[in-house]
């Protein structure tokens, strides 16, 4: 038996509407060379495991948060002395807590057996956005309008840097909602925590 701990890096954000539910079924990338080696790894790590004769179980965790946690993460945007330049503010950070990802994870480890597809996304439906994890960080937000960002990538992709390129722009800020269902169903609920107070928490 396998527990691969994979990520959502590995789903093709360009290929989801805005405002779309992220989930299992959700296309997985194939544009790779304008995606970042983790990206490009992690589908490898999920096409070598299918390759085996493996009782295979795949999860793939959001962002990993934990208590007094002001960790950075890309998905909020770029820094700039106090100021994060960003986009769609508003939006949610898929994030999960690491107490309840490691729960999830053993829970996964030792079920006897999954019924249908054993990939299961692992991320709290109440997950923090973006403007609220930057705020965490002490920063403020410098948003600029997501039509502005993508039009310019979308004119100029063939000559901008890669972190630039449409497929990267997507994965960090396509405005999306995130569901948690099949995890629950198949490990049961999770606390229902509240992230931004367990990111205020002391450490």
């Amino acid at each position: 038996r396998l527990v691969l701990v994979s990520s959502f890096s590995v789903y093709d954000y360009v290929a989801l509407a805005d405002g779309a539910v992220l989930d299992e079924t959700a296309k997985l990338e194939t544009n790779l060379d304008k995606r970042d080696a983790y990206t490009r790894a992690k589908l490898a790590q999920e096409e070598a495991a299918k390759r085996k004769d493996l009782d295979l179980r795949i999860a793939r965790p959001a962002v990993i948060y934990a208590a007094g946690d002001r960790a950075w993460t890309s998905l909020v945007g770029w820094k700039l002395g106090p100021f994060i330049v960003t986009s769609a503010p508003d939006a949610q950070i898929p994030a999960i807590h690491v107490d309840d990802c490691a729960a999830q994870l053993v829970k996964l480890a030792t079920l006897d057996t999954i019924k249908g597809d054993p990939v299961l996304n692992l991320v709290s439906p109440n997950s923090p956005t973006r403007r609220d994890w930057i705020k965490v960080m002490g920063l403020k937000p410098l948003a600029l309008p997501k039509g502005v960002l993508f039009g310019c990538s979308k004119l100029f992709g063939a000559i901008l840097p890669n972190g630039l390129g449409l497929p990267k722009l997507a994965a960090r800020f396509k405005p999306l909602r995130y569901d948690a269902a099949r995890a629950e169903a198949i490990l049961g609920p999770r606390p229902d925590r509240d992230a931004l107070a367990a990111m205020k928490e002391p450490t």
